[in-house]
């Protein structure tokens, strides 16, 4: 609107947005329906993926499980009250691996559902740009399942994933480029969040609650507000770090170890994190439990929760 280059954030959700509201004004209905209409809509298309998914492995009962289980995930079903950009990610990213999934058996379909997740992950890279990496780990899992397809098909449908991967994000990048000549990846978002990361627990920003945290993990955090709008590059956080790995190996090993543990219950806020703790521990169980089965099994039991716990690891990463 002020004529500045938008490199906050990259293009996928707000044309999401964009094109809801536009449908909104022509149709004369509330924004609000539209929203709650696409969350809807997202729960039930992902809900129906990972059936999908499971169908194809353990059948109609596990697949069922799988299903509600989704459905009925806290997390998941507070994504649809509000207009978060999770929702189209999430739906993006099931239908990627959806497809990628069944490529193995799909025979001449193969490299045409490795193109087809490779453009699925490069537009939800555009909506959230956390699945940079993602192209990089679906097209490793071809070669991490036990599938009955020759070195050569294996990399060919590994090279067309991420060449459909690069065919969606480019021309982003090739604008951003000739906008602000400066070589950013996908938005300039990164280094202040990574600024917040580090200092999570004295960042209070108007709304945290606080939490309590070691005495050395808040003593370097402090530190590193102090230096916060100096950190304007990942030099600038490299080095931080490299400086701190030397002289206080203990508190980092701490402030990591904290924000480890926290990506699996905090809330930006640092409200209700021990309820929601409670309920991921039980959530957690019960996946290790699946996944325990899953790996007696073996076969595709064992590729599937093998694959679900890379893409997991990943996004814990």
């Amino acid at each position: 609107m002020n004529g500045s280059i938008p490199t906050r954030y990259p293009p996928g959700y707000p044309l999401v947005l964009a094109s809801l509201f536009a449908t909104a004004r022509l149709t004369g209905l509330p924004e609000q329906f539209f929203l709650s209409a696409l969350a809807a809509l997202a729960m039930g298309v992902s809900s129906a993926l990972l059936f999908a998914t499971a169908h194809s492995v353990w059948g109609l009962k596990a697949a069922l499980v799988s299903g509600v289980g989704w459905m009925s995930y806290p997390f998941a079903l507070w994504l649809t009250k509000q207009p978060n950009s999770e929702i189209p990610f999430i739906v993006l990213l099931y239908a990627a691996f959806y497809a990628l999934w069944h490529s193995a058996d799909s025979g001449r379909r193969l490299l045409r559902l490795a193109l087809l997740a490779g453009l699925l992950i490069g537009f939800a890279t555009l909506i959230r740009p956390m699945g940079i990496g993602l192209g990089l780990v679906l097209a490793a899992t071809l070669f991490l399942r036990d599938l009955q397809l020759s070195h050569k098909a294996k990399l060919s449908a590994a090279a067309l994933l991420l060449l459909g991967n690069g065919v969606v994000l480019l021309p982003w990048q090739f604008w951003l480029y000739s906008r602000t000549h400066q070589a950013i990846v996908l938005s300039t978002g990164s280094i202040p969040s990574i600024r917040d990361g580090l200092t999570f627990a004295v960042l209070s920003r108007g709304y945290r609650q606080g939490i309590k945290v070691p005495a050395d993990a808040r003593a370097l955090m402090e530190d590193i507000r102090k230096r916060y709008y100096t950190l304007q590059s990942f030099g600038d956080i490299a080095s931080l770090i490299g400086e701190n790995a030397r002289q206080r190996p203990v508190a980092l090993a701490e402030l990591i170890s904290l924000k480890m543990a926290r990506s699996w219950y905090a809330t930006d806020s640092q409200r209700m994190e021990l309820q929601i703790l409670l309920i991921q521990i039980v959530y957690l169980l019960c996946l290790a439990y699946c996944t325990s089965c899953a790996w007696k099994q073996g076969g595709k039991s064992r590729d599937l929760a093998l694959v679900v716990w890379l893409i997991a690891a990943y996004f814990w990463g």
